[in-house]
């Protein structure tokens, strides 16, 4: 984003005209922790907006992790897909300005501008030559059809970010096992890289209450995971569990799905 737009250029020739408002920011903020940030990797760098007759479907994901979550908008929009690169998209997502999203031709290419009040901030094509995140994730999707969980673990997202944050021991990688069965509860076990002067690799566990149904046991990323979950906010989630081979389902209020792969686990 420019910080000095100089002369102002001409409105597109519109197709759509929308301000999202906090629509769009509450919707965006789940989805973020999961976006790419390297473009050499077969990941989308980027924020996809899909627009279409069922409402507003933001997509993010670092080929490890992904997050979606749909809006129903009470305004039409104009139907359409872009992808906002992800530096553009952080920026946007830290203001707290009033700006209108609008979509059109200009210069004779698809391109989508953002303003932020009456000077234009930033205009792009949002439609960079990224890697298609359909053929990473659709493992996936077609593991998800037809899975059958065998535990779901329905609990604060507040309070599991917190007990997250408690077992991040050790560097540089860090994992988390997740396991509940019988009872109320959900035990994480935190597991860390030895550093210098440390014979053993540290550990660390922690229990938060929650409503469980069947078994799960399943080793993640305690980083990727934590973000995932803290940008959740104070409600609930609930985490769908099928086997360590396949990955973690999140859902939570408001349309989030985030799914996010395992780690190879071993006896503890």
């Amino acid at each position: 984003p420019a910080e000095e737009c100089g002369s102002v250029p001409e409105l597109p020739t519109g197709v759509g005209d929308w301000q999202p408002g906090s629509l769009l920011a509450e919707a965006w903020g789940p989805v973020l922790p999961c976006m790419g940030t390297d473009p050499s990797r077969p990941a989308l760098c980027a924020l996809e907006v899909l627009v279409d007759g069922s409402g507003l479907l933001l997509t993010a994901t670092d080929a490890y992790s992904l997050a979606q979550v749909r809006r129903v908008p009470a305004e039409t929009l104009p139907h359409g897909t872009w992808q906002v690169p992800a530096d553009a998209a952080r920026w946007l997502a830290k203001r707290k300005d009033a700006w209108t999203w609008r979509h059109g031709e200009l210069g004779g290419t698809e391109a989508t501008r953002v303003t932020l009040g009456d000077a234009w901030r930033l205009w792009a094509d949002m439609s960079p030559a990224l890697p298609d995140w359909r053929r990473i994730t659709l493992a996936w999707q077609r593991s998800a059809e037809g899975r059958e969980d065998t535990g779901t673990c329905t609990i604060s997202a507040q309070q599991l970010a917190s007990a997250l944050k408690s077992v991040a021991v050790g560097k540089p990688f860090r994992t988390v096992r997740l396991v509940w069965g019988s009872g109320s509860e959900l035990l994480l076990e935190g597991r860390g890289q030895a550093g210098r002067g440390q014979a053993e690799n540290p550990t660390a566990t922690a229990t938060v209450a929650a409503e469980t149904t069947g078994t799960g046991r399943i080793l993640l990323d305690t980083d990727r995971l934590r973000k995932m979950v803290a940008a959740l906010g104070r409600g609930d989630c609930t985490l769908r569990f099928a086997s360590p081979a396949q990955p973690l389902a999140i859902e939570a209020a408001g349309d989030y799905l985030g799914v996010i792969m395992c780690c190879r686990d071993v006896a503890p």
